[in-house]
């Protein structure tokens, strides 16, 4: 099963995946803690040569979209991947799908260039598909 049908279907407890990039995308295995409001994705595995970290997908059993947590995560791979602070390095992104499976993206470089104002702010959440 590919791993949006695994988090779209899974809706008690959150679920999160590292996806890489190189040509494409390499998502993680699908993981969880157990628990409804945290998850980990850096327990997320994968392999592959020249793939490097492009952000995450996670589940939120609630309906709401991204929390602060969220949001700083995908900072913080910013700042791993790109080995410093700085404007214009790899984009890093959050993804979550909710409980009614809308597949919704948030990009640090939206953060950036908003001069913060993107930070939990709904009109930086970019729809995917449909």
């Amino acid at each position: 099963m590919h791993v949006h049908q695994i988090v779209k279907n899974t809706i008690r407890v959150r679920l999160g995946s590292f996806f890489k990039v190189s040509g494409g995308y390499a998502y993680g295995a699908a993981v969880s803690i157990g628990l409804k409001y945290k998850v980990d994705p850096a327990s997320s595995t994968f392999s592959g040569a020249g793939l490097f970290t492009a952000g995450y997908i996670h589940t939120h059993p609630s309906l709401v979209l991204f929390s602060g947590d969220d949001l700083n995560y995908a900072i913080d791979m910013y700042k791993k991947v790109n080995v410093g602070w700085y404007a214009g390095g790899m984009d890093q992104s959050a993804f979550v799908v909710n409980r009614a499976g809308g597949v919704y993206r948030w990009d640090v470089s939206d953060w950036w260039s908003s001069g913060g104002n993107a930070f939990k702010n709904p009109l930086y959440y970019h729809r995917v598909g449909q």
